[in-house]
């Protein structure tokens, strides 16, 4: 009906009204407002709730300044998953099933798998087998908080991709991610290598959407000596769940 609110939740005009309803006459807050960050070309909202202050703020992803002339537009892409975002970022700590899963050429060799309060680190290498000999790639991933996550791909076009999670309910997530590629003297890389990287991206995550959906969650799951770090990854996750 045309109501006007500003962020503070306040309502600042009611236009086909000669006489506003009292609460909004005298400038008392009539909706719930919500603490709303742009960065990298994102709006984040932060949602607690038993209506907490945010607790950190999301980082900044450089390339993704839309001032940063080296690097280019957002290529977005968007999935309704059918599990917890948990599950999803525990690939994040899961190398193996990149070879068994998605089919590299290898397991990627994790360098760097490490937890820092609000932040986990990590950084996989594998060799890779080109047209044009064989390649050093490089993915370096990082996440601040339970819904942020930035990877950058190295090696052969560079790419970043930021991986945005956000939570439906218990058993749902919706997926937003957006690559962002390094200018090429210039200019946005278009097709070639540079539009497969992002097909390849979106379908390991095609892959991994049909066991999300139907696998089972176990809290002490049957591991191997070479499986990645599942339990430190959990224990730092439980961090972000408020408490009953």
């Amino acid at each position: 009906h045309g109501w006007a609110y500003n962020g503070e939740g306040r309502c600042t005009d009611v236009p086909y009204a000669n006489n506003m309803p009292p609460r909004i006459a005298r400038g008392e807050q009539v909706i719930r407002s919500w603490p709303v960050r742009e960065l990298n070309q994102v709006i984040f909202v932060w949602y607690h709730p038993q209506g907490i202050e945010p607790g950190f703020e999301p980082e900044t992803v450089p390339e993704a300044d839309p001032e940063n002339a080296e690097w280019g537009s957002l290529k977005l892409h968007g999935w309704d998953i059918q599990t917890h975002m948990q599950e999803i970022g525990e690939n994040a700590v899961d190398p193996a099933h990149f070879l068994y899963v998605h089919g590299t050429q290898n397991i990627p060799t994790p360098e760097v798998m490490e937890f820092d309060g609000i932040h986990r680190r990590g950084r996989l290498v594998s060799k890779m087998a080109t047209p044009k000999g064989e390649i050093t790639g490089v993915i370096a991933n990082a996440s601040t908080g339970p819904g942020q996550a930035t990877v950058r791909f190295s090696g052969i076009c560079d790419t970043v991709l930021m991986a945005n999670l956000t939570p439906v309910d218990r058993e749902n997530s919706r997926a937003f991610y957006a690559f962002i590629q390094k200018k090429v003297d210039g200019r946005e890389p278009v097709g070639g290598v540079a539009d497969a990287i992002v097909k390849d991206i979106c379908r390991q995550m095609s892959e991994d959407q049909i066991i999300w959906a139907h696998k089972k969650y176990f809290d002490k799951p049957m591991l191997c000596d070479n499986d990645g770090p599942f339990a430190k990854f959990r224990k730092w996750y439980s961090q972000f769940y408020a408490a009953a």
